[in-house]
């Protein structure tokens, strides 16, 4: 099925619902006939026969409705069938045949669909969607996260009615061959539709060129559906694919403990890639570029207390709010304070013995969180100037941390000198800085490094 529902006029969100017969009610919440019930078995004679009923009346009224609708003939007989088999699913039915919000069904309204003016393309389009949606979940679940997301991308753009159901039940059919859905994953890998060795799990994405779709449906392979290979011609991908691998990237710690989200990684990815684009600058000549500070506020009683139970009882006696309280690694064993934000990359310019920052940089792998960046840098400046600043950065290994805040030149004109930007993807305006990469590159970068750090063991 397409993606957007069809062009036909929906009723609108608050119009009124068609008038109650005489007798009938809503307000009560009562809904008769086994609509509610949790089982058939459970209902009373009479109400197991108007429950039969109900169903007959809906699926009366439903066939009219796909068969108006030009719905698939496939698509039609397992929404019936799963509507006939779902309590639930009937109540939904009976809302979008009479175009009225679900909460709002009254099984009086039965005796008026034979009469009922059905919407029969928006009938047919909501229910089927409805039956698709509720079938994969279902065969889904206990499914590896990584694995459902594939199968839902790739089974939402099969149009083919037939190829999508016998691919739910070929999900179906081998988590119940193996009582778990290790299987399932396990069938993929050996067909050479996922990276062995646990790898998907970690970046989930099928192989290209193949089919995972037919083959779970016991279909041949569909040529016009062969997963393409990943094309990424610009020569500016495989520079900055090396470019972060002769950096160390694989090898910082930062990297080894946040590689196993994909979209923490891709993060990291950017904010080196930001880092490395940011040294290439003739501003930056004679700078010192720092990733990943710190920043907190923390009086001196707090930043002395060694234990989490110590801080929090300095935050009460001193009539501090707790939240926030962060613990701060450090080389004479850690110190408290309460984190206001974190700064992806930092300019710094040596004075002597003091420092002065030049810029500071908020990092997004993805479009749309410039709203996000632009708050978080509003923090930064904010906190700049507060007495208790602590503004700490790594150390080389990226374990620990060092308070810098004392060397810091705070003058307000050095504070006025700061500049401050927002970096994101190429092509994602909302930033005032832009990356050499787009986000689609960017997260295929982060998913080949993250290749690469599992084959180096």
């Amino acid at each position: 099925l397409d993606p957007a529902p069809p062009t036909t006029r929906r009723p609108r969100a608050d119009a009124p619902p068609p008038p109650l017969p005489p007798g009938s009610s809503r307000s009560t919440g009562v809904i008769k006939g086994g609509v509610r019930a949790a089982s058939f078995v459970q209902l009373s004679a009479a109400d197991q026969e108007h429950a039969i009923k109900l169903g007959a009346e809906l699926v009366v009224a439903l066939r009219r409705a796909f068969k108006a609708g030009e719905l698939d003939p496939v698509d039609a007989d397992r929404a019936l069938a799963m509507l006939a088999a779902d309590v639930e699913g009937q109540r939904r039915a009976l809302a979008a045949l009479f175009g009225c919000k679900y909460n709002q069904i009254d099984v009086s309204w039965l005796d008026r669909l034979a009469e009922a003016e059905v919407p029969a393309v928006r009938v047919a389009w909501e229910l089927s969607r409805w039956a698709r949606r509720k079938a994969l979940s279902q065969a889904c679940s206990g499914v590896h996260g990584s694995l459902v997301k594939l199968l839902r991308e790739e089974l939402d753009r099969t149009s083919a009615a037939a190829l999508f159901w016998d691919a739910v039940d070929g999900i179906g059919s081998r988590k119940r061959a193996h009582g778990d859905s290790t299987g399932l994953g396990d069938f993929l890998v050996a067909k050479g539709c996922l990276v062995p060795d646990g790898v998907w799990t970690l970046v989930p994405e099928f192989i290209p060129g193949s089919d995972p779709i037919a083959l779970l449906a016991g279909h041949p392979p569909r040529p016009d559906a062969i997963l393409p290979p990943r094309r990424h011609d610009r020569p500016v991908f495989t520079v900055w694919r090396k470019r972060l691998l002769d950096a160390g990237l694989l090898g910082s710690e930062v990297w080894k403990s946040h590689m196993r989200s994909l979209h923490v990684a891709r993060g990291v990815v950017g904010e080196w890639v930001r880092l490395l684009q940011l040294g290439d600058q003739p501003e930056a000549a004679g700078k010192r570029l720092q990733l990943g500070a710190l920043v907190l506020v923390a009086p001196p009683g707090l930043w002395a207390c060694c234990d989490a139970l110590a801080a929090k009882a300095w935050c009460e006696a001193n009539d501090h709010s707790a939240r926030g309280l962060y613990h701060v690694p450090s080389a004479d064993g850690g110190h408290y304070g309460l984190l206001l934000t974190e700064v992806d990359v930092t300019a710094l310019e040596a004075r002597g013995e003091r420092l002065a920052i030049t810029r500071l940089d908020n990092v997004k792998a993805g479009d749309g969180h410039g709203d996000e960046a632009r708050h978080q840098n509003q923090v930064l400046r904010d906190a700049l100037g507060h007495p208790d600043l602590r503004f700490c950065i790594p150390n080389e290994r990226g374990d620990a941390y060092e308070d810098i805040a004392p060397r810091l030149e705070r003058t307000a004109e050095d504070l006025a000198a700061i500049r401050y930007d927002t970096v994101g993807p190429e092509g994602a305006g909302e930033y005032s800085v832009q990356m050499p990469l787009t986000e689609e590159e960017l997260n295929t970068l982060t998913k080949d490094l993250i290749r690469e750090a599992l084959g180096r063991g």
